[in-house]
């Protein structure tokens, strides 16, 4: 799966955990972080996002980074998409 693949799908992904919750669900950029700017979006939507994501991949996705492990910092999509991409991409640049 290519970068754009993977960042294409976790925004459908964090769409559809969004709608599926009730929640709104507001224009969603690179620069959007989960953990703040989604509306409801917590523990257990991430790891509705994570079982989603393994799914759609075809992969184990054990822990998805909305959290910096290094910062403790809430990381943005853009952060989360190049993450995934060095773990799971299988061609072109993240």
């Amino acid at each position: 799966m290519t970068p754009d693949e993977i960042r294409k799908r976790f925004f459908d992904i964090l769409t559809r955990v969004q709608r599926d919750s009730d929640a709104p669900c507001p224009a969603l950029s690179d620069d959007t972080v989960p953990l703040r700017d989604l509306p409801g979006f917590d523990s257990l939507s991430c790891t509705d996002a994570e079982d989603r994501l393994s799914t759609e991949l075809g992969v184990d996705v054990d822990s998805i980074p909305f959290k910096s492990s290094k910062r403790g910092n809430e990381q943005t999509i853009k952060e989360i998409v190049d993450f995934l991409c060095r773990k799971y991409a299988t061609g072109g640049s993240p």
